[in-house]
C-alpha cells in the first residue's frame, strides 16, 4: 500500500521539464499500450482513459510523475527490492 509522504507537500509544477518528460514518456507508453490493447483485444478508449486516470492518481499521491521510470525498471521485473527508484 502506498503511504503518503510525511515531508511538507510540494506544489505540483508544470514547467518545460515536466512537459519534456511527459512527451518523452509517450515513446515508452504508447507502444506498450497499443501492444497490450491489440494482444488482449481490449477497448482502446477504455485502456487510454484508465491509463490516464492512473497517471493523474500517481501524480497526486506521490507528487511525482512516476513512482519508477520505465527505463529504470526494465530487467528488474519481479525484483522490486533491488530497483533503485
Amino acid at each position: 500500500m502506498l503511504e503518503p509522504r510525511t515531508t511538507a507537500v510540494k506544489a505540483l509544477r508544470f514547467d518545460r521539464n515536466e512537459w519534456n518528460g511527459a512527451f518523452g514518456d509517450i515513446g515508452t507508453d504508447l507502444p506498450l499500450l497499443a501492444g497490450m490493447t491489440i494482444a488482449a483485444q481490449l477497448d482502446a478508449a477504455s485502456t487510454l482513459i484508465v491509463f490516464g486516470l492512473m497517471q493523474v492518481l500517481t501524480g497526486v499521491l506521490l507528487q511525482d510523475a512516476y513512482a519508477c521510470p520505465a527505463s529504470q525498471s526494465h530487467g528488474n521485473a519481479g525484483d522490486f527490492a533491488k530497483t533503485k527508484c
